[in-house]
Formats: C-alpha cells, structure tokens, sequence
C-alpha cells in the first residue's frame, strides 16, 4: 500500500500508478468498509488507528479513480473519504479527491453522487475561502438532490445556509436552514450561529446542546461543534460551561492528533482564558492556534471560531 500518513501530504497524487493484482481493488474496498465503516468510528476512543483507516481509503481511492472499481463502490469510498478529511480537518487531502474525482461524478450513472460530490466540493471550496463559489456549488447540489434523497439534500442546504451566514445573508441563511429542518425533521446544527447572530442565544444554546446530545458517542461529530458551543455559553455568561466545553475539545484533539483539532482547542481554550480576563493567556493560545493551524487550513478558520 501507498505510504500514505495521517497528515496531508502534497506529494502524494490521486494518480499515482500502482501495480496490484487484479482482484485487489475490491479487496481495497472491503478493507476500507471494514477500517473505517463511518469517518469518526475509529476515533471513538483513543484506540481508534483513524491513520490506518485514511490510509486504506486512500489506496482503494487510488483504484477508484483509475476507473478500477465499480460506480457504486468508488462513490461509497469517495464518501467515506473525504467525510473523514472534513471532519478531521485534512481539507488538502479532501480537496485532492474532490478535484480527482469531479469528472468522474458528472459521468456517474447513479445521480445521487454528483449531488453528494457538490457539498463535498463546496465545503472545500468554503475552507479555501471561496464563499461565493461555494454557495453556487451547494445549491446546485440542494437541485440535484431534492428529488432523490431527502438526508443529502437536507445537508446540502445546511451547508448553503451556513455560507450565506458567513457571507452575511442572513435571510438567505434562515430560509436554507429552514429548508433542510423540513427535510430531516430537526434544526440544524449551524441555525444555532445564525441565532447567535441574530442577538438569541438561548435558541442558539437549545439548538447546539440538542445536537451534542445526538452525538454523545461521536467525538469528532462533537469536536466539530463545540468551539460554536464554548461561543454561545460564553454569550450567556456561562464560564463554567465553556470551560468544561474547552477541557472536552482538548482530549479529543489530543486522543485523534490533527492539527486542525488541536488549532480548535487552543483557540476555544483562548475564547475561554479571555472571558475569565487573562488577555496574556489568551493571545498565546490564538497565535498557537493560528500557527497549528496553518499546515491544514490554506485560508479560512472558521473550524476555531465556531
């Protein structure tokens, strides 16, 4: 197998030649179902090896994108892969395979995957900085899957509504989330930023803490949710909460080990140490912060902001 490690590494291509059997492929696959069933399963617990898991993706997607796996597998993998990237962060690699595999999506005979290969797309696009792109790509994604299958499209709407926060759209921003409440039946993770924005916490402080208790035995599901967490209980003079919020995010970024994880903690813990009035300790943590975070995340940090 390809040495590929953990971390993002640039030298490594999609199309990379390799030799292997020809019963491999599949092999590939049913190695990366069996090492890395969903993105944050190995990283439940500090046992999980999400090293081994990327890197089996990784070679069965060195397969996929050579046209040496069948349509429903390569689009299963390519799922499972650039899921994981996004939630632990590795947006180069994320942004490798999204741009390998674009073609290949647009020429798939099952049109679910062009749909779901959009959000991945435009949430790349997003981390690069490109808000405007990436809200074009996400609603193309809500058309292509509205019809098809409803809890893909509910996250690509969430995904347009949390771009046009960013942007500063706010109407546009409440009707995409309200979009995808219908569609999956629950408010969205991300309206909880928007009702900060909008001067309502506690709506905000329901709707972030409804969502951590979903998942409870998700750490990398909760890792991308607290640092909005840490945000909204220090807008309602919740110190404590925060604080305990911070502690969390620090063992999981130290359990998993990625850099946008521990950029998240030193960040979350800066927001923390500035509400308790160490501005000192806090303008350390940000630029650790800042300076973790470099490696993984070329422009944006909206994954330390919350």
């Amino acid at each position: 197998a390809p040495n590929i490690s953990f971390k993002s590494n640039p030298s490594i291509r999609p199309t990379t030649p390799i030799d292997r059997p020809a019963t491999a492929p599949e092999s590939a696959h049913r190695m990366a179902e069996d090492q890395l069933r969903h993105p944050h399963e190995t990283a439940r617990s500090p046992q999980g090896d999400v090293a081994d898991g990327l890197a089996c993706l990784d070679d069965a997607m060195l397969y996929a994108v050579e046209g040496r796996l069948g349509p429903y597998a390569t689009g299963k993998v390519y799922c499972s892969l650039t899921s994981a990237c996004e939630e632990l962060g590795d947006m180069r690699r994320a942004a490798e395979w999204t741009e390998a595999t674009a073609s290949w999506a647009q020429r798939h005979p099952f049109t679910i995957f062009p749909g779901i290969c959009r959000v991945h797309r435009a949430v790349v696009m997003g981390w690069r900085g490109d808000l405007s792109g990436a809200e074009r790509e996400a609603t193309k994604a809500c058309t292509e899957l509205i019809d098809i299958h409803a809890p893909n499209a509910a996250e690509a709407f969430a995904t347009v509504g949390d771009i046009r926060r960013q942007l500063g759209d706010v109407d546009g921003a409440e009707a995409a989330f309200a979009r995808a409440e219908e569609l999956c039946g629950r408010p969205c993770s991300g309206l909880a930023l928007l009702r900060l924005d909008q001067g309502r916490p506690d709506d905000a402080a329901a709707i972030i803490r409804r969502a951590l208790d979903d998942r409870r035995w998700d750490r990398l599901g909760r890792a991308m949710l607290i640092p909005a967490d840490v945000q909204i209980s220090l807008a309602l003079g919740d110190v404590a909460a925060a604080r305990r919020s911070a502690d969390e995010l620090e063992v999981i970024a130290r359990d998993v080990d990625a850099d946008t994880l521990h950029a998240a903690a030193l960040s979350t813990r800066s927001r923390v140490h500035l509400a308790e009035g160490d501005a000192d300790a806090a303008a350390a943590m940000a630029r650790h912060g800042h300076l973790q975070s470099i490696g993984g995340i070329p422009s944006r940090s909206s994954v330390v902001s919350g």
